[in-house]
């Protein structure tokens, strides 16, 4: 993997462990948000605050609730092309440093737990999609 794929793949994986912990690990951590908020109540708080910019090279778009036990983030890079990506490259690095951080994170215990399919959409800066990378509860248990 050349760098400049190394180095997007783990700032995206880095960004998205991120937001997590700031919308989701904030909402979904207390005991009180599971017994009082579904997953799309969760999903619809996140994705009111969209878009949103998170620095100078990562937008957040979008929460979408696709089913009790399935949700979507997608995200824009907006400083990369589709063409300057190998996007197989990326999308194997980063769902690896997905997995990993899935896998360990205190943050993720409440995706752990409930066994939700996570799936990460990541377009370039015009909207075209350079991967959509899917975390199945398998991917990441213990």
């Amino acid at each position: 993997m050349n760098s400049t794929n190394r180095v997007i793949a783990v700032f995206v994986a880095f960004f998205i462990m991120g937001i997590i912990r700031q919308f989701v690990g904030v909402a979904v951590f207390p005991e009180q948000y599971k017994e009082q908020k579904s997953l799309k109540s969760m999903c619809e708080e996140i994705d009111a605050k969209c878009p949103m910019t998170v620095d100078k090279n990562t937008r957040v778009d979008s929460c979408t609730f696709i089913n009790k036990k399935h949700l979507q983030f997608t995200y824009t890079l907006l400083n990369t092309i589709f063409d300057d990506i190998d996007h197989e490259e990326f999308e194997l690095s980063t769902k690896k440093n997905l997995v990993k951080s899935f896998k360990t994170g205190k943050q993720q215990e409440f995706f752990r737990r409930n066994r939700i399919t996570i799936e990460f959409v990541y377009a370039d800066k015009d909207g075209i999609t350079i991967a959509n990378i899917v975390l199945e509860p398998e991917d990441y248990a213990y």
